[in-house]
């Protein structure tokens, strides 16, 4: 159990980065100014960035459905499914001890739907970063420097109009 729950953990950083690169105009005006990693992207590059992310987008959109869907059709509560899930998350993958035997194999269930849709999901998000040329180191480097600097981010959401 605990290589799922390293394994959420990753999908989970991945995808925050990727929504706190959605969020990017947002926190520029939040934070001080901070000197933006220097890192030239050649046009090619920002066009291909900007097509993968609408792809991104588009696919996190219907995870999230996805996910919504699984927690919702499983066989457990989903206000009980979010109760145990929150426990399971700030103790670092334990469950109550209170846990009835079948409560917990529901929450396995659910949860092993969830670990599968997301591996699926973060596959379909390479692909997409990969069909448009780009590989994950360059995206995520892109994802960088945009986060820190208004003129890429502009550039990016130009080539997405």
């Amino acid at each position: 159990m605990k290589n799922h729950t390293k394994h959420v953990m990753a999908i989970g950083i991945s995808l925050m980065v990727l929504l706190a690169f959605a969020a990017a105009p947002l926190s520029a005006q939040q934070f001080p100014a901070q000197d933006p990693p220097e890192q030239d992207f050649s046009d090619a590059e920002i066009e291909a960035f900007a097509a993968a992310l609408v792809e991104i987008e588009t696919i996190q959109s219907s995870m999230q459905q996805e996910l919504n869907d699984i927690i919702e059709n499983g066989s457990m509560d989903s206000e009980r499914f979010y109760e145990l899930h929150s426990h399971f998350t700030q103790t670092q993958g334990t469950l109550p001890e209170d846990i009835s035997s079948s409560e917990e194999a529901e929450f396995q269930e659910t949860f092993q739907a969830l670990v599968a849709a997301e591996e699926t999901t973060q596959t379909q998000m390479i692909d997409a970063v990969e069909s448009e040329g780009l590989d994950v180191e360059t995206f995520n480097s892109i994802v960088a420097v945009a986060q820190q600097n208004p003129e890429l981010w502009e550039e990016i959401q130009s080539h997405q109009q």
